[in-house]
């Protein structure tokens, strides 16, 4: 820090920007892109969660609509586990490797022990976007903060 005083009616300094190369940015941007996802998919199955088990409370033999909401409900948490195996993919696919991806789309299956790494490999994505400089808000980044160019 200066020791002079501040002077109001100086021009500013030129402060030199810490440039990202592309290659940097565009991995950024991958990450923010699967963490939305992961993040919107693991929304996406607590809701269907909750509402199968409110359906499975309406169970009465004298309801014939009730068969088919049951295999409805079946099927639709069956397409969100696909789902979060595939955004469990994503991910760790940009932050890690190929071989821990995998393996994390497989731990993805595992009820308990799934949400559990979705979250931890989320915590992950948003250390590494944070330290790119990038804002992480509740849904994860706002992919408007990246270039135009590497958005396309």
């Amino acid at each position: 820090m200066s020791n002079e005083p501040f002077n109001p009616y100086a021009s500013p300094a030129i402060v030199e920007e810490s440039i990202r190369p592309e290659a940097e940015n565009r991995r950024l941007y991958e990450i923010a892109k699967a963490q939305r996802f992961l993040v919107l998919i693991i929304g996406v199955g607590m809701l269907t969660g909750i509402l199968f088990q409110v359906l499975l409370q309406f169970e009465r033999a004298d309801r014939p609509w009730f068969n088919l909401a049951l295999f409805s409900g079946v099927g639709v948490q069956l397409v969100v586990s696909v789902l979060q195996s595939v955004a469990m993919f994503r991910m760790g696919k940009t932050v890690h490797n190929l071989f821990q991806a995998v393996g994390l789309a497989i731990f993805s299956f595992i009820p308990c022990i799934g949400l559990i790494v979705m979250l931890i490999i989320n915590n992950q994505a948003t250390t590494a976007l944070q330290a790119g400089g990038i804002k992480v808000g509740f849904l994860g980044a706002d992919l408007s903060q990246f270039d135009p160019s590497i958005r396309g």
